[in-house]
């Protein structure tokens, strides 16, 4: 990223904001991102007019709870540095911002981890919710103290909550996941840990865990794609060129269903349909070799045309993107 935190350690009150490249010189960049809805408007957004002041320092008190909250997560993860959207990407300086958004996907993939505040649905409400006990779970919370819990469980597994079942319930159905933007936050990112409605999930490319599954449950493997949940270097990765028919039609059946699960999350700012998957489609084109455009793919363009939108369809957005595009129409691809 252009820009990042520095949150320094413990609980310092004060941060600022640093320009990467004025960092001294290290092999990678080790810094945590968060993803996060907005919820409207955002009091606290790095400007033009507060840019040197937020270079010199900000006050961690006068952050949204959500903010704060993503800073002690980050300390209590031993790094240094965050970046958040609205803190790191000038909010009235359109080239800033254009330049800015192209390259947030890979802000994403390059993080070491992604906090999620997965049940905040704006930046007030923070990361941290009271504990639950799922399930009937026979755990006994036997102290609270400042924010931490002492726990006594039973080492008899039974009537453990099934993964898949809480994932869908607590992370598919949160508010972040309604936005179209954490789309690719959450698809590029190596590990992410979301902070749900009483408890913590992590999420990363081969595995989910929590409190629940401490040894984390592989995804179940699809018949029908013979690798998948992993991210490789771009030397691993076939050219188009040089593959089958039926490999082709294999990723444009993946790609659809990313783009059915993308179609359906919600976005402020219409114009901005393909740019929020932008990062997503940029990882793929300098992995595969494949062209992106306008949400297609011109190498298996054939494939790619045969979209339908789920319901009747509404009056056409103004959208700077060809109708042959999905990304032309508002609804469930």
């Amino acid at each position: 990223p252009t820009r990042v935190l520095d949150i320094g350690q413990n609980d310092a009150p004060q941060i600022r904001l640093v320009v990467t490249s004025e960092l001294p010189k290290q092999d990678l960049l080790q810094y945590v991102a968060l993803s996060h809805c907005w919820g409207g408007l955002m009091n606290m957004r790095l400007l033009v007019e507060n840019y040197t002041a937020m270079k010199n320092s900000i006050t961690v008190a006068d952050l949204p709870q959500t903010f704060q909250d993503a800073i002690s997560i980050t300390r209590g993860i031993g790094i240094q540095y965050l970046w958040i959207d609205s803190l790191c990407i000038l909010q009235d300086a359109p080239d800033d911002w254009t330049r800015e958004s192209a390259t947030m996907g890979l802000v994403y993939a390059n993080a070491i981890c992604t906090v999620s505040a997965t049940a905040a649905n704006n930046s007030e409400k923070g990361c941290f919710f009271p504990k639950k006990q799922f399930f009937d779970d026979p755990s006994c919370i036997l102290r609270r103290q400042r924010g931490f819990s002492l726990v006594v469980r039973s080492s008899i597994q039974q009537q453990v909550p099934v993964v898949t079942e809480m994932f869908n319930e607590f992370v598919e159905q949160a508010p972040v996941t309604t936005r179209a933007w954490t789309f690719q936050e959450r698809v590029l990112t190596s590990r992410i840990l979301h902070f749900c409605d009483g408890f913590v999930f992590f999420e990363c490319n081969t595995l989910r865990a929590s409190e629940y599954h401490v040894d984390g449950v592989p995804y179940p493997r699809r018949s029908n794609v013979r690798t998948e949940g992993a991210l490789v270097s771009a030397t691993q990765v076939p050219q188009f060129g040089t593959i089958s028919e039926p490999q082709q039609l294999e990723f444009h059946k993946s790609w659809y269903e990313m783009v059915e699960r993308y179609s359906i999350r919600n976005l402020t700012e219409q114009k901005d349909k393909v740019m929020a998957i932008a990062g997503v489609g940029d990882f793929i084109q300098h992995c595969s070799g494949l062209k992106f455009v306008a949400g297609l793919w011109e190498e298996i363009l054939p494939f790619n045309l045969l979209w339908t939108l789920e319901g009747s369809p509404d009056k056409r957005p103004s959208r700077s993107v060809p109708t042959w595009s999905w990304a032309s129409v508002n609804g469930t691809i």
